[in-house]
């Protein structure tokens, strides 16, 4: 069994004008490993994964698979209105594949990622 899931509530005050890459700070679940400290999932297993990410807060999140941008979710917001929002992925990965979320704009909000391996 491959599963994590990692969460943060605060990052940074101020507005981002660059996609950074988020080391969630929280880790609830890693079973198989395959979550690490550097915010990167490293497939341990080839098969069938679903990853969601949730944020609520004034952000572009990008889910980023291997240097490749899998899916993007756009807000634009007024500067007191945070957006609550997910986005979920099914993807077939090989052994030693890399998943990590990026974000972009105001970060102070609430952030989950979690995977799990569906099957092999």
């Amino acid at each position: 069994m491959v599963a994590f899931s990692v969460n943060f509530y605060w990052y940074q005050p101020d507005s981002n004008l660059n996609y950074t890459h988020v080391v969630y700070d929280n880790v609830l679940l890693n079973i198989g490993s395959g979550y690490k400290s550097d915010g990167i999932f490293y497939c341990p297993k080839g098969g069938i994964y679903v990853f969601s990410v949730y944020a609520r807060a004034r952000v572009d999140v990008r889910a980023i698979s291997n240097g490749m941008m899998l899916k993007i979710k756009k807000h634009l917001s007024s500067p007191v209105v945070y957006f609550k929002d997910s986005i979920s992925l099914v993807l077939e990965l090989n052994a030693g594949d890399k998943i990590w979320v990026e974000y972009w704009g105001f970060m102070s909000g609430r952030y989950i990622f979690t995977g799990h391996l569906m099957n092999t």
